[in-house]
């Protein structure tokens, strides 16, 4: 699985190192940005539980959604 992996990785240009569980992990983040229920992340990557999947991946969610503001924030010649 990990040598055809690989291949694929290489053919679609993804950064070299690039893993199948970091696919899964920006899987998981996107939906979350997109504002997916929790509920159908958690189903979606097999979770045994939503609050787990928040644990594993709201932070990172949180995070860009601050990035985000203070781009707008910096383009609207706000504070940040």
């Amino acid at each position: 699985m990990t040598a055809a992996f690989r291949r694929l990785a290489t053919k679609a240009r993804l950064p070299s190192g690039a893993r199948l569980h970091d696919l899964r992990h920006a899987l998981a983040v996107v939906l979350m940005l997109e504002r997916v229920p929790l509920k159908a992340v958690s189903a979606t990557l097999g979770h045994s539980s939503e609050s787990f999947t928040a644990g594993a991946y709201q932070h990172v969610v949180d995070e860009l959604q601050d990035q985000v503001v203070d781009a707008l924030e910096r383009r609207l010649g706000g504070s940040s």
